[in-house]
């Protein structure tokens, strides 16, 4: 039968203690609890009965832990103690989707980028295979198949909304593997909060709490430790059962030149039970061969956060994140010689403020502001002062290429409030809240030296003259 009156306590390293008592229904919850694996422990107790101390206890992110025990009667004191790990039951949960842990994700042999992790997701279709980390520079495609459509899925970032709203569907940076907590891949059922029907993937990173603790990690793939079975990059030469007939022209397989992957991540109190901090470094260095051309990406990220505990009501939050990307030899083919590849630069900071306020057992409220700063241009190696050659009977670009220059300022706020009713035999939560977004675009792009020579088998065959195109527009809602 439900107990009413037992007291809950819930310790952790990650929040301060709190408890609260089981209800009529024998019921009990603690809300806005930080996402952790193994992290919480939970203890119950009642005079008269025995006392159970559970755990390992886990809480997901998007999910209700829901922890029942047994409370044997005892006319002594005596501890009953669960170590193994707690099961996730989310008996309130209608979606689908998969929650990645940092061990599993730590765990399995793959490359070190979110698009890989997507494919532990049932259902999901990715568009290309990582091997090795050399495509964690540049984004993969995904979706759910059937009519399902890239430009409806939605990214979030420790709860706040970055998805790129000019290219709808898509993240506007590269991440750090080492700063995740946990990954949450939604892909069907989401609730009104989420304003479209795509896949939402949510990141949770890593935060400070009662003890300091951190990581490191290098990790190094070589050229030398893969096998080719087309051609040499060095030479050109084909190698293997291959004739030029049977290859696109010019084109002798993608390899691996070096990639490395570095960084660390520390946090912890400046003071106990009240104010958390935490930061990580990370950075990839990326080298590669699209046939002869190079193909080069760095990858950097900063990150900063503090969690402030302002009494037993409040919490506030701060997250920074500064991630860039450089790229040389973007868009190398058989057909793009390196200098009609692009060079790549920009960055995308994100400032995320977030306070929590509970208002009593059964009611908090959300607060939260962000304001993600990206930018980012293609420059053609060949340069913008030197017409762009193109062979209208081979397909192959020459001398330069076109060039573009993007600023996507987008800032999002939020107000969630949730009540929490609890019935005899059922009981009911309910969410409500509010949300704008501004998001705006300004762009510019065009052909090198504003034209194009075209050519027919070598022969010089037409010129154009293109004008410079401006994309400049603002989305509110």
């Amino acid at each position: 039968a439900p107990l009413p009156g037992v007291a809950v306590m819930l310790d952790s390293t990650e929040v301060p203690s709190a408890t609260v008592y089981t209800q009529a229904n024998g019921n009990y919850r603690f809300a806005l609890l930080p996402a952790g694996s193994a992290a919480y422990t939970l203890t119950f107790s009642l005079e008269g009965f025995q006392t159970v101390v559970q755990e390992n206890v886990d809480v997901r992110l998007g999910l209700n832990s829901q922890i029942d025990v047994t409370m044997a009667l005892s006319s002594v004191e005596e501890t009953v103690t669960v170590t193994g790990a707690s099961p996730i039951v989310d008996v309130k949960k209608t979606g689908t989707g998969t929650n990645l842990s940092e061990e599993y994700m730590q765990s399995i042999p793959s490359a070190r980028d979110p698009w890989v992790m997507m494919q532990q997701t049932a259902g999901l279709q990715v568009s290309q295979e990582n091997i090795g980390g050399s495509e964690s520079g540049q984004q993969s495609g995904f979706s759910r198949g059937g009519a399902d459509r890239g430009s409806d899925n939605m990214w979030t970032y420790d709860g706040a909304e970055m998805t790129d709203m000019s290219a709808t569907g898509a993240s506007p940076m590269y991440y750090d593997f080492d700063a995740f907590e946990e990954i949450s891949v939604s892909t069907g059922g989401n609730d009104p909060s989420v304003q479209s029907g795509g896949i939402k993937i949510n990141f949770v990173t890593k935060r400070g709490g009662n003890e300091w603790r951190g990581s490191g990690r290098f990790y190094l793939t070589e050229g030398d430790w893969q096998s080719r079975n087309v051609g040499d990059p060095d030479t050109g030469e084909l190698i293997g059962d291959f004739t030029a007939e049977q290859l696109i022209p010019g084109y002798i397989g993608d390899s691996i030149n070096n990639i490395k992957d570095f960084g660390g991540e520390l946090g912890g109190p400046l003071v106990n039970d009240r104010v958390f901090v935490w930061g990580a470094y990370g950075k990839q260095d990326i080298k590669q061969n699209v046939g002869i051309s190079p193909d080069n990406t760095q990858l950097k990220n900063i990150h900063g956060k503090a969690n402030f505990h302002l009494g037993d009501n409040m919490v506030a939050n701060y997250t920074f994140l500064d991630a860039g990307k450089t790229k040389q030899g973007r868009g190398a083919s058989s057909r793009r010689p390196p200098a009609t590849t692009w060079n790549q630069g920009g960055n995308c900071c994100i400032h995320t403020g977030k306070v929590q306020y509970t208002i009593d057992d059964n009611n908090y409220v959300e607060a939260l502001y962000n304001f993600n700063n990206l930018g980012f241009f293609l420059e053609p190696q060949g340069g913008r002062d030197v017409t762009v050659s193109y062979d209208l009977g081979t397909g192959i670009w020459g001398d330069s290429y076109y060039f573009y220059d993007t600023k996507r300022p987008l800032k999002n706020a939020r107000l969630d409030a949730n009540t929490y009713k609890a019935g005899a035999d059922v009981d009911h939560e309910f969410k409500y809240g509010y949300s704008w977004r501004n998001a705006e675009t300004n762009s510019i792009s065009g052909a090198a030296n504003s034209s194009v020579a075209f050519f027919l088998e070598g022969v010089p065959y037409a010129a154009r003259l293109v004008g410079n195109a401006f994309d400049n527009y603002k989305n509110v809602r």
